[in-house]
């Protein structure tokens, strides 16, 4: 059994906040749906616990609240026909720069599963029950989204398997 609700506060808010950041992309919103995650965890804590692992529900409350409030937002989708210049080797943006701006582009799941297959490391298998969904639907929203990121990168790169 594991220890107290504070107690598993305490060692996972840390990656929570920061799944939640790369997910989302402001770091205020990112705690602000962390708090209400734990909020709604903590009314249940024991129950969670008993089911198996809470830190994979509470990453899986996250994106859900990530992706309600994506949904809430309703942004303008404007097609852009510019395409994204390269700089000058003096004024070149750092590569992590472009990354998270490119991730932070892509539809809500594929960045999750983005997120959680090159930060957190996760197997398929593992995004799978982290985003409830088919581990086939989790290899697609990886695939896509890095299909996504080549095409707006536009190295031509071939894919690989």
């Amino acid at each position: 059994m594991a220890g107290s609700f504070e107690e598993w506060v305490l060692g996972a808010q840390g990656s929570l906040i920061n799944y939640a950041y790369l997910l989302c992309g402001d770091r205020e919103e990112a705690r602000d749906l962390v708090q209400e995650v734990l909020s709604a965890v903590s009314r249940r804590y024991d129950v969670i616990v008993a089911d198996g692992n809470i830190t994979a529900y509470a990453k899986r409350c996250v994106t859900n609240a990530v992706i309600s409030a994506r949904r809430r937002a309703r942004p303008v989708l404007v097609s852009l026909t510019h395409e994204i210049a390269r700089p000058a080797e003096s004024d070149k943006v750092p590569d992590k720069m472009v990354a998270w701006q490119l991730c932070a582009e892509l539809p809500p799941r594929q960045r999750a599963a983005v997120v959680l297959r090159f930060w957190e490391d996760a197997s398929f298998a593992e995004i799978s029950q982290l985003l409830d969904i088919p581990e086939s639907t989790a290899r697609s929203h990886v695939h896509r989204a890095l299909a996504t990121l080549r095409e707006r990168l536009g190295d031509g790169a071939e894919e690989t398997a």
